[in-house]
C-alpha cells in the first residue's frame, strides 16, 4: 500500500519505481519545489552501527554548496514533500521569461524520511555523462551542444542529486542512509554496486529472492544489494569536490 501511494504522488501511475536503478530515459513529470531468480541461499554481511566522527560544520556541505555548485553546470534544485515522503528534482536554469523552478525536469531522487534514516528509493536521470570532451566524437558533441549541458564530475549528476537530497535529509535529522542496489542482471548490478560504494556507501546484506528476504523485497520491490552510509560522513567526503565546482563557475 504505502508503495502505491508513493508511486501516486510522485509519478501519476500505478507502475512503481525501481529501487536504485540509474535509467535514463527522459524526465516527463514536472512536479514542483523482474523475472524471479531462483532460490538461493541468503548472504547476511555484517552490519555495524553506521557511525562518524564528530561533524564540524564547516567540514559538511551545505545545501548553498551544492545550489552553486549546480548553477555553475547550469541546474537548480526543486524539493517537494508529503509526509516521510520527498523528491528532490534538478532541473535546467530556468530561461529568460520563465518561472523560477520550472526549468526542464533532468532527473529526481525519491525516498522516505523517517526519524534519523534516509530510505533512498528511486534515482532516475534523462541521460548519462557523455565523458571527457577533448575524446569525444563529433557525433557526441552534437548531442552535448543539442542538449544544453553537462556534468563536470566523474560522478555524473548523481553526485548533485544525492548530495542535495543528504543534506536536505540531514538538516530533518537523518543520520543514515539506505538504499538497494538493485539486481536486474549481473552486470549492470555490479556497476551500480561499485559506483555506490565510491559515493560512501557499503553493503550491508543480500536481498534475494529467499523466503528470508520477504520483508526487504516488499520495502525495496526488488531484489539485489542492501547498502548504507552515514550521511555525514558522506556530507564531508564529497565537500572539496562540490566546492570546487561552485568556485569554478563563479
Amino acid at each position: 500500500m504505502a508503495s502505491a501511494f508513493h508511486t501516486s504522488f510522485f509519478h501519476g501511475t500505478a507502475s512503481p519505481p525501481r529501487p536504485g536503478v540509474l535509467p535514463f530515459s527522459a524526465i516527463t513529470n514536472t512536479v514542483h519545489a523482474r523475472p524471479v531468480a531462483s532460490r538461493s541461499r541468503v548472504r547476511s554481511l555484517s552490519r555495524a552501527p553506521v557511525t562518524c566522527k564528530v561533524a564540524n560544520d564547516q567540514d559538511l556541505l551545505t545545501l548553498q554548496d551544492v545550489e552553486q555548485a549546480a548553477a555553475a553546470s547550469g541546474f537548480s534544485f526543486t524539493v517537494t514533500q508529503l509526509g516521510p515522503l520527498y523528491r528532490v528534482m534538478i532541473r535546467k536554469t530556468p530561461k529568460d521569461g520563465e518561472e523560477e523552478g520550472k526549468g526542464q525536469a533532468i532527473g529526481y531522487t525519491a525516498g522516505t524520511i523517517v526519524g534519523n534514516l534516509m530510505r533512498q528509493d528511486t534515482m532516475r536521470l534523462s541521460t548519462v555523462n557523455t565523458g571527457n570532451p577533448n575524446s569525444m566524437t563529433d557525433r557526441k558533441k552534437v548531442s552535448v551542444n543539442e542538449r544544453g549541458w553537462r556534468s563536470n564530475s566523474v560522478y555524473g549528476l548523481s553526485l548533485l542529486l544525492g548530495a542535495y537530497a543528504g543534506r536536505y535529509a540531514y538538516e530533518q535529522g537523518c543520520r543514515r542512509a539506505e538504499l538497494l542496489a538493485i539486481k536486474d542482471n549481473e552486470r549492470q548490478h555490479k556497476i551500480l554496486e561499485r559506483h555506490y560504494r565510491r559515493l560512501g556507501f557499503r553493503a550491508v546484506k543480500d536481498v534475494t529472492d529467499d523466503i528470508t528476504c520477504v520483508g526487504d523485497r516488499m520495502i525495496w520491490g526488488g531484489i539485489g544489494t542492501l547498502m548504507e552510509a552515514s550521511v555525514e560522513e558522506m556530507l564531508r567526503k564529497h565537500a572539496d569536490e562540490i566546492r570546487r565546482m561552485g568556485e569554478a563557475g563563479g
